[in-house]
């Protein structure tokens, strides 16, 4: 497994864990009128930037671990950091495949605010779309890399 697909699992991983552990806490808080009143955008924003903090720490660790892990199972001693065309290509095609999911959820979003939604809502709805477009970038280039390309 190259050091391109390790970063992608673990990005994944990442991503999974990230919203299991937040989604049901902030639902709590959502279900508690925690965002309602004059200081609901404020804490909702607040929330936001702690946990996009949270997302970033989490990826940069669970890639170490995983890259820890690997190393101990397969027993591959220093790993390539090179990156070729071809990983470059994935790369590119990952971005689109995550811009094209991310803005159908933003547009979604928008949508569901001309229909009557509230802004909390629609804000959770553009950080879930944040993160299918990643997740579901890096399930494509986890097949491209499968399949060769």
């Amino acid at each position: 497994m190259s050091y391109q697909e390790k970063s992608i699992v673990a990005s994944m991983i990442a991503v999974i864990a990230l919203m299991a552990l937040l989604a049901p806490r902030i639902a709590a808080m959502y279900a508690a009128g925690d965002f309602e009143g004059a200081d609901g955008l404020v804490l909702l924003g607040k929330t936001g930037l702690v946990f996009a903090g949270i997302g970033v720490v989490a990826v940069i660790i669970s890639t170490i671990l995983l890259s820890i892990v690997h190393a101990v199972l397969t027993g591959e001693g220093k790993q390539s950091f090179l990156i070729d065309e071809r990983d470059l290509q994935i790369e590119l095609r990952g971005k689109r495949v995550s811009d094209i999911v991310t803005g159908t959820g933003f547009f979604a979003s928008m949508l569901a605010l001309t229909f009557g939604y509230d802004a909390v809502t629609v804000f959770f709805m553009i950080a879930l779309s944040f993160a299918a477009g990643e997740f579901v970038a890096g399930l494509a280039k986890l097949a491209m890399y499968r399949l060769g390309w």
